[in-house]
């Protein structure tokens, strides 16, 4: 679904007139919550990289590659230093900026009940907020991946 047709869904849904705003929010929240957008990039390293020299403005890194192996790191608020100089491969998280017309890469249902709480929010209505973002992490919740199994612990 694109970001149009949810806020379209989110609006059906309060009764109400959702912008686009707040279905960048709740999509933004998702991303940098829930599930990750990740892109490796490759750039040059001087010692220090700014992430303005990015293509998006990371959220995380996860790793640093020079010539396919991994580099230590250290993280600041507007940079990222390496002990290593020329070609490096950048592994990290953003947060897209969603337009109207793109398409949404998460549950379209889903982002639209985030959506609605951030309406609803935004207007002081905050019973109704309450109540679509318990649907919005119910949603989420649902969605997650499920992990291994525990076995049964046994009794002496």
């Amino acid at each position: 679904m694109t970001v149009n047709e949810i806020a379209e869904l989110a609006s059906e849904l309060t009764g109400g007139q959702v912008g686009v705003g707040c279905v960048q929010r709740a999509a933004g929240e998702i991303a940098a919550e829930y599930r990750p957008i990740v892109r490796r990039e490759q750039t040059e390293c001087t010692g220090q990289i700014g992430y303005d020299a990015l293509t998006y403005y990371p959220i995380r890194i996860y790793a640093v590659y020079s010539c396919g192996r991994p580099v230590e790191f250290r993280t600041f608020f507007d940079r990222l230093e390496a002990d290593v100089y020329g070609a490096v491969e950048i592994e990290y998280a953003y947060v897209p900026d969603f337009q109207e017309t793109d398409e949404c890469p998460f549950d379209g249902r889903t982002v639209a009940y985030g959506a609605a709480a951030e309406y609803c929010l935004k207007n002081s209505l905050f019973e109704e907020s309450a109540a679509w973002d318990t649907k919005f992490r119910d949603s989420l919740a649902r969605q997650a991946p499920v992990g291994g199994s525990v076995r049964r612990r046994r009794w002496l």
